[in-house]
């Protein structure tokens, strides 16, 4: 892309925390950062901007995709997920993140491990661990077993029920998601693809 167009990509990377949890957590988003090189315009497709990727059977919600410019004087103008020759300026940021997709299964069930393993490679912060997944770990990044267990139990409590209860519902709901046709909705990925000396680009989702 750099090669053909006056803008560099400063940043292709996972969206953390874009993910939706759940027993099997989603794919997350990915976010993109462009920096342009001369003045021109942009036009892009997304979506998933104003509805979010529903989860199943217990599963949260992804975050929705969004899009913010950041002008050279330090401005930030929030974008739609849909825009049609927005100007743009020598030194401009468009951060262009996508929408993570749904999760399936109580978060509460999944692995504690899988959870710890997520944190370690950035997918999900320690704090979503704890607050979605109900996993407490270490400053050394392991998974603490009395304090998760005792979270988790704080969570099932807030809804109203019990570790073991929350554990059968999820097998249930999982067994009811693999016969069902339906999937989770994942995100719609899109950029700016075309840019040249006219300033023009264009991109679609």
């Amino acid at each position: 892309m750099e090669t053909y167009y006056l803008l560099i990509v400063e940043e292709y990377s996972v969206r953390r925390d874009s993910c939706g949890a759940g027993e099997s957590r989603s794919g997350c988003g990915i976010k993109k950062i462009y920096r342009f090189l001369a003045d021109g315009s942009i036009t892009y497709q997304d979506d998933r901007a104003y509805t979010y990727p529903y989860g199943m059977a217990g599963g949260k919600p992804g975050a929705s995709s969004r899009k913010t410019l950041i002008r050279a004087s330090g401005e930030q103008v929030d974008l739609p997920s849909k825009v049609s020759d927005v100007p743009v300026y020598e030194g401009d940021h468009l951060i262009f993140e996508t929408a993570g997709a749904g999760g399936v299964g109580d978060p509460l069930s999944r692995d504690p491990e899988a959870v710890a393993k997520d944190v370690r490679w950035r997918l999900i912060s320690s704090e979503v661990a704890a607050t979605e997944y109900g996993v407490v770990l270490g400053e050394d990044g392991a998974v603490d077993p009395g304090a998760t267990e005792a979270r988790r139990g704080e969570l099932c409590e807030g809804r109203g029920e019990t570790n073991s209860s929350t554990t059968a519902r999820s097998r249930r709901s999982q067994t009811n998601a693999r016969q069902s046709p339906r999937r989770s909705a994942s995100s719609t990925s899109g950029s700016p693809a075309r840019w040249g000396r006219t300033g023009a680009a264009n991109g679609n989702g």
